[in-house]
């Protein structure tokens, strides 16, 4: 266990300690949580659930190295994830990981359906097809189309 240290809550997840931290929050932690990285390296022990002969010797436990998520990046470090973006902003490009589908969907029509036109939004096609069939209110038919016109390009 190493020293305790000041660090900030990477997201998307928020951080439970008995107090409830959102990502960006300033928090108390384990050295050895924090890291610049996404990942890191960690051995693990694994116990078998039925022993194993290794080199003559009975063996129940192992040690193997995983790679698991870091939950927490350095103080004065730079965000690992961007702010929200607005249904226009990815209307007129950018690179998207990750995508908040009910926000964008409360986009107006025109944004939404040119950000599906232009494929600013191809990765996210299923989510925001089972957003808009899912959403309250009148059917924009246009965003309906938008998706299905860039499923068949994608898929020709």
């Amino acid at each position: 266990m190493g020293k305790i240290i000041q660090a900030i809550v990477r997201g998307p997840e928020n951080y439970f300690d008995g107090e409830l931290h959102p990502p960006g929050a300033i928090v108390d932690v384990d050295e050895d949580f924090v890291s610049d990285e996404d990942e890191i390296e960690k051995e693990i022990e694994v116990t078998l659930p039925t022993p194993v002969v290794v080199d003559g010797k009975l063996q129940r436990t192992f040690k193997e190295t995983v790679r698991v998520p870091v939950r927490f990046r350095p103080l004065g470090s730079e965000p690992t994830i961007a702010g929200p973006v607005t249904t226009a902003e990815i209307a007129t490009g950018g690179d998207l990981d990750r995508l908040n589908v009910t926000d964008f969907l409360k986009g107006g029509t025109d944004d939404i359906v040119k950000a599906i036109v232009n494929g600013n939004v191809d990765d996210h096609l299923g989510a925001i097809e089972q957003g808009e069939l899912g959403r309250k209110g009148p059917a924009r038919a246009a965003v309906k189309d938008a998706i299905a016109a860039r499923l068949a390009a994608k898929a020709g």
